[in-house]
């Protein structure tokens, strides 16, 4: 009998450099989460330094693509020193592109930094930070001789 391959033996998207951004306004951290046909999803995690709202505006890329895939923008209002996590979905045909031996992409994160308005100061208009370019690779992670991943 046979059988599809397990979560485990099939091709994902994962981070190769760099999996950290810090900002005037929040400190982050990317994670892959999900893997798919359909494309991946990424957990951004953000730490802030100070009361901001943060606009970031992702692109996706492969490798050899004629173009970059915009992504919906996300926003967030970011509290003193808050934790929030963004979810990211990079939706594409991932399978097409295994096929094709397109294993590799870029990912691209613009910020724009809003100061958060006071009773005294009002609120001023955007700033950009220098963006974060994070590579990843789709890759099939080979099983040792003890079954082990």
């Amino acid at each position: 009998m046979t059988r599809g391959p397990r979560l485990d033996e099939r091709p994902r998207w994962e981070l190769t450099q760099p999996a950290s951004y810090a900002n005037d306004c929040v400190d982050a951290k990317a994670f892959v989460r999900k893997s798919g046909r359909q494309g991946f999803g990424m957990a951004i995690q953000l730490v802030s330094k100070h009361d901001c709202r943060v606009r970031i505006t992702p692109r996706w890329r492969l490798v050899d693509a004629p173009r970059d895939l915009a992504l919906a923008p996300i926003e967030l209002d970011m509290r003193g020193r808050s934790l929030r996590y963004a979810w990211l979905p990079v939706a594409f045909d991932n399978l097409a592109a295994w096929n094709a031996g397109r294993d590799s992409g870029q990912l691209t994160l613009g910020f724009d930094l809003v100061d958060a308005p006071t009773q005294t100061t009002p609120a001023r208009p955007p700033t950009a930070s220098p963006p974060w370019t994070m590579t990843l690779r789709d890759v099939m992670h080979p099983k040792d001789d003890e079954g082990g991943p």
